[in-house]
């Protein structure tokens, strides 16, 4: 049994508003799973999420509410990033099979279980490209 995704899909950078807020790509409303990808700097890192819709998701970080921790979180990364003129590039994947064998079947990603397997299988190829660092786990 293998976990395929799609190939990541990149919509383009987060940057700052006049107001100082992000200002993200739009990845569409619907579910997916998400790639902010820093390659400038002492040291590359990625955060990958899923969310079941990403523009919500998008939405989230820009403007965090004071319970979403992890959301926080990573916009104050993404801020500290864009304010060092680091370039976060934004990717999504929207689709992705379950293999077995030789037959193969679309995994619905409207269901959690299915974005998180791709989100882990994802995760996975990053720490074996060599990202310097994983921010899920950081």
């Amino acid at each position: 049994m293998k976990i395929e995704p799609h190939p990541w899909h990149e919509i383009g950078e987060v940057g700052l508003g006049p107001d100082g807020k992000l200002l993200m790509p739009e990845p569409g409303h619907g579910p997916g799973i998400y790639r902010f990808r820093l390659t400038s700097g002492e040291s590359p890192s990625v955060y990958i999420g899923e969310s079941e819709d990403m523009g919500r998701r998008f939405r989230q970080y820009r403007n965090p509410e004071p319970s979403q921790r992890t959301n926080i979180r990573i916009s104050k990364w993404m801020h500290r990033q864009v304010d060092a003129g680091r370039t976060l590039y934004v990717a999504v994947v929207t689709e992705a099979v379950l293999r077995v064998g030789d037959s193969q079947e679309p995994l619905d990603l409207e269901r959690r279980t299915s974005r998180l397997l791709v989100e882990e299988r994802l995760l996975g190829e990053a720490r074996e490209a060599g990202a310097a660092a994983v921010e899920n786990v950081n």
